[in-house]
């Protein structure tokens, strides 16, 4: 698990909708070279409808999961393979502001409030990942320390 090696540092942050966005454009284009997807901040502009983006699901998509799923990589008319690499190191938010394990929860409600928060990312001393806390999380959780 990510984290429990001491190799592993939290580098940044992605969010669900901008990797379904880059998902997406992965698809329509076939390619995983992020160079030549051509996103650009507008593609991952926020709206009421864009925390519900989904991945892309029509016919040409089903034919290539299908064929995906039957491990006929060269005939799945697509240039990703499950042994694919997506280098999605443009698109992470690396001033992601983290707090380390045993944090006391009144300073990480303060940290929401003031700076209006919607997740946290939770490091252990090594600067390894071991969670996120949301807030619906830290509202449940507010009387304990993280841990």
């Amino acid at each position: 698990m990510l984290g429990k090696e001491k190799n592993h540092r939290m580098v940044g942050f992605l969010l669900r909708n901008r990797l379904v966005t880059i998902l997406n454009a992965i698809l329509i284009n076939g390619t995983t070279d992020t160079r030549k997807l051509k996103l650009t901040e507008g593609h991952f502009s926020v709206t009421l409808n864009s925390k519900r983006v989904k991945l892309i699901r029509d016919e040409r998509m089903n034919n290539i999961i299908e064929e995906v799923n039957q491990n006929n990589m060269e005939d799945a008319n697509i240039g990703v393979g499950e042994n694919a690499v997506v280098d999605l190191s443009e698109y992470i938010d690396r001033s992601t502001l983290t707090v380390q394990v045993g944090f006391p929860m009144s300073k990480v409600y303060t940290l929401f409030r003031a700076l209006g928060l919607r997740h946290l990312c939770v490091v252990n001393e090594d600067g390894a990942p071991v969670g996120i806390l949301t807030r619906k999380e830290l509202m449940c959780a507010f009387d304990r320390d993280l841990m």
